[in-house]
């Protein structure tokens, strides 16, 4: 398989996982998005935000950029390579924002790295984009949708 063939898989699955996660969030209520809370006290729109921010920790990667400044978190934080920490001070930091807020902070990450995946072409930062695109609006959209079942709709 050519990295062009490799990059247009990558780039249906992504717009799979895009479409399905669309789908199940875009005619919600603000209520919906920000009321039911998981045991970590994250509503869907946390679990949104969590994806737009490390969706922009991924691009600053790609581009060298240090990963602390896409986060918005302090260097130590991200120096102590502890997902937990790192992952509560994201949500502390966004937590106040609003749904249309987040949803837009979702749709740019998403439009820029899914342009940036269009032009990738070494194999290695390849392999990077499941964990980093797809699979993890994946890992969250059971968790939204989860929550999104608790409002009173599947």
């Amino acid at each position: 398989m050519t990295t062009s063939e490799a990059t247009a898989g990558l780039l249906t699955q992504l717009d799979q996982a895009w479409s399905d996660l669309h789908e199940t969030i875009s005619t919600r209520s603000e209520r919906d998005l920000t009321e039911p809370r998981d045991s970590a006290g994250w509503s869907a729109k946390d679990h949104l935000m969590h994806v737009a921010a490390w969706g922009h920790a991924f691009l600053a990667s790609l581009d060298g950029r240090p990963r602390h400044q896409a986060l918005g978190i302090d260097e130590a934080t991200d120096g102590e390579e502890d997902t937990d920490a790192i992952n509560a001070a994201i949500f502390a930091q966004h937590r106040h924002r609003s749904p249309g807020d987040v949803l837009d902070a979702l749709r740019a990450s998403h439009e820029a790295m899914r342009a940036r995946v269009a032009k990738l072409r070494d194999s290695a930062t390849l392999a990077q984009v499941p964990g980093n695109t797809f699979e993890h609006y994946a890992e969250h959209l059971g968790w939204i949708r989860e929550l999104l079942s608790r409002g009173g709709r599947a």
